[in-house]
């Protein structure tokens, strides 16, 4: 099997706490052919700073998380250091930085693994990357986008075939840069994979899978934990509801509204517990929608008079 070359980009704000915890993460991950690289968006409370303390192993251990949290083992035990790095402006790292330095940074390191626990506790593990750690200072908060894209501009002039845009608060699983680029490599025509997020402190709750919110059938049973995304159909209901209603000259607080709108907002929970699949579902909640205009056979006079008559006291 070949290794395609991936460039993992971090991004910072002010957050460094949190990129420490993900790079210990990320830097004991099974795939062999990856570069880091962390972009600070012009943190005003030194997070560069921290950082480069981290990688000189100048920190005796990770900050974060609690040693009872569920995913600790992520991100435990610390890697050894030092870990080499070399910092670039955003003119820089735009230019593609300096190969040259670069390289010889690789050929030390490699060299001298061996050393690497003087600075680390003694059940620290080996870094799995070759390739010295690349920060980045943007020099200003150029946004999630603008920063990100400083440092894909970097990784576009050298020699990785693929991207990971990493959020900096996130800890990885050790095969998952592995997964990703087998399903990448399985197809030519797949341009763009993303993983199965679970929340933080509820690692058995997904977030999203492959960058959506929405719950898809094929996953087992045991990942389908109902999340947000049943208030945010309900809610997607009663607006659509409110404007059907409007065309149909039904006052919004009328009980002639929000009778109809309470049944689809009811049932539409339902068919979410029923795990169906969020296309069907959107439709059917659609359809309910509709139909309860057919149930609505008049308008509430009497609350559309009141407030006439509350306009007109003003």
């Amino acid at each position: 099997m070949s290794y395609p070359k991936v460039a993992i980009i971090i991004l910072n704000y002010n957050g460094w706490k949190d990129t420490i915890e993900c790079l210990e993460s990320v830097l004991r991950n099974d795939y062999p052919n990856y570069q880091v690289i962390v972009v600070d968006n012009g943190s005003p409370n030194n997070s560069m700073k921290y950082i480069k303390a981290w990688a000189e192993g100048r920190q005796e251990e990770v900050l974060t998380p609690e040693p009872t949290h569920p995913l600790y083992h992520l991100s435990h035990p610390p890697v050894k250091k030092p870990i080499p790095y070399i910092e670039y402006n955003k003119k820089e790292a735009e230019k593609g930085g300096t190969p040259k330095l670069e390289n010889s940074l690789m050929i030390k390191w490699l060299n001298s693994k061996a050393h690497l626990q003087d600075n680390s506790p003694n059940n620290s593990v080996n870094p799995t990357t070759k390739y010295p750690l690349i920060l980045i200072q943007t020099g200003s908060n150029l946004g999630y986008a603008g920063g990100n894209n400083v440092g894909i501009r970097y990784a576009q002039k050298r020699d990785f075939e693929y991207i990971w845009l990493l959020n900096n608060d996130v800890v990885i699983d050790k095969d998952a840069l592995t997964e990703l680029l087998k399903l990448a490599e399985s197809d030519k025509k797949i341009g763009i994979v993303g993983s199965k997020l679970l929340y933080y402190y509820y690692p058995n709750t997904i977030q999203t899978l492959g960058g959506s919110d929405q719950i898809i059938r094929k996953f087992k049973k045991q990942d389908l934990t109902p999340n947000f995304s049943a208030f945010s159909l309900a809610l997607a209901n009663i607006l659509l509801s409110g404007f059907i209603f409007k065309f149909s000259n039904i006052h919004p607080f009328s009980k002639n509204y929000l009778k109809p709108v309470g049944i689809t907002f009811i049932v539409s929970l339902v068919l979410f517990k029923l795990n169906l699949n969020i296309f069907l579902l959107i439709i059917l909640i659609s359809i309910l929608s509709l139909a309860s205009i057919f149930f609505t056979k008049s308008i509430d006079y009497e609350d559309i008079w009141l407030l006439k008559a509350l306009e007109r006291e003003r």
